[in-house]
């Protein structure tokens, strides 16, 4: 103790208590705030040709939204727009279809997650608006009074309980919807994802989970949960039997690996390197490995060397169409889109003059790195079609965009920075 007396456990509480309080009346305020910037959009909504799609974000009984709002939050937020879109979504379900857990958003009894996850819930199962009402109005009891699980395992039942038919539907499609899936992870490890029959998955962790037990009582002293994934991966290879050829890949694919520059010196093979390199293909992302993994990723594969790309370059063609070494150029500098804090990769982007292109009286080299920058399809849509719109590239990968809203961002080098709000 430092001598200072220590706070009740009584005033501990209280601060305990208020903050979750501002907490939980902050996340409402947030979703509140999207109501209205829905409103706001909706109203201010344009039908000239190549405007702003109107697009059915919610569930049955919601009104559709113009797309760039989306954009626009997402910025504000300074999350993806896959989260931005996610938000406006359960805002207009909550709204529409559930009037009652909206209520207890206001006076502060439920939580805004919680909220949103049953909302979800509903619209995920298909309920039309009516069923949707009824299950929220049977929740109301529960907000303030009962734990989350508690909650949770009342809304499965209430939703199953208002469509059996649509419960079964979707049994039946989920099980024509089963998948393997695996997710690379930036430590040499993998997640294996799989969505199966459920006597399937049980059979499968009966298996390794008895395999793990034996390994156990046979002195292996590492934790069950480590033993259950080597006796995983042991039954893709069992002890004597002959590893699998491997299928003839289909063609050629290019695997392009980015290594800084201060790991190259005095490397005369990839297994020498001490360094972090990124690793990326056409269909996927591993992300960050070491240097001395990317040996054993290239093995066995054809290698297609390319030549190293100068980032800092600025070369220059005097039409409108982007050369190929110059669309590789800046995949590499941008790698994701310009737009504020984008997760929409490059390579699936359009490439945007930043400085619109003119075809009459051109001057000579408007198509170069500096004035070109990635912006998904909806953004370019967006810089195209709404004048107050604007994105300036102040040098090469470094780019200002200011939003119809008046918000203002620096983006440099895929980072970005909020600047002062333009005055309205």
């Amino acid at each position: 103790m430092d001598g200072t007396e220590a706070p009740s456990v009584r005033t501990a509480a209280d601060m305990v208590l208020a903050g979750a309080a501002m907490e939980q009346r902050g996340a409402f305020m947030t979703l509140d705030g999207i109501a209205r910037m829905i409103d706001s959009f909706t109203a201010a909504c344009s039908t000239a040709p190549g405007g702003p799609q109107l697009c059915d974000l919610g569930a049955d009984g919601t009104a559709p939204v113009p797309e760039f709002l989306v954009l626009e939050l997402s910025a504000l937020l300074g999350v993806h727009e896959g989260l931005a879109q996610a938000m406006v979504t359960d805002v207009l379900n909550l709204q529409a279809r559930h009037p009652d857990t909206w209520q207890a958003l206001e006076r502060g009894d439920a939580n805004a997650w919680q909220a949103r996850r049953v909302a979800r819930a509903c619209a995920d199962a298909e309920l039309p608006v009516t069923e949707a009402r009824n299950v929220d109005h049977r929740l109301r009891i529960c907000w303030g009074h009962l734990p989350w699980p508690r909650i949770q395992q009342r809304l499965r039942g209430l939703i199953r309980s208002a469509s059996p038919d649509l419960a079964r539907d979707r049994a039946r499609r989920a099980r024509a919807e089963r998948y393997v899936r695996i997710e690379h992870l930036d430590d040499s490890t993998s997640t294996l994802f799989a969505r199966m029959n459920s006597a399937d998955a049980i059979a499968i962790w009966e298996t390794i989970s008895a395999m793990a037990l034996n390994a156990s009582a046979e002195g292996n002293p590492a934790p069950l949960p480590i033993l259950r994934a080597e006796a995983l991966g042991g039954l893709a290879r069992p002890a004597g039997a002959t590893p699998p050829t491997r299928p003839p890949a289909p063609g050629q694919a290019d695997l392009v690996v980015h290594i800084a520059a201060e790991d190259l010196p005095g490397i005369t093979t990839l297994a020498e390197g001490t360094g972090v390199a990124r690793v990326e293909n056409p269909g996927d992302q591993l992300g960050p490995v070491l240097m001395e993994e990317i040996a054993e990723l290239l093995a066995h594969r054809a290698v297609r060397v390319v030549p190293v790309i100068d980032l800092a370059g600025d070369p220059q063609v005097d039409c409108y169409e982007i050369p190929d070494r110059m669309r590789a150029q800046l995949r590499a500098r941008d790698v994701y889109s310009v737009f504020p804090y984008s997760s929409r990769r490059a390579r699936y982007c359009d490439i945007d003059h930043t400085e619109a292109y003119r075809h009459r009286n051109s001057p000579r080299g408007q198509t170069r790195p500096s004035n070109l920058g990635h912006l998904s399809r909806k953004e370019h849509r967006w810089k195209t079609w709404d004048k107050r719109f604007s994105l300036a590239q102040m040098s090469p990968g470094s780019f200002t965009v200011t939003t119809p809203g008046g918000f203002r961002y620096l983006i440099d080098r895929g980072l970005t920075f909020r600047l002062h709000p333009r005055r309205q």
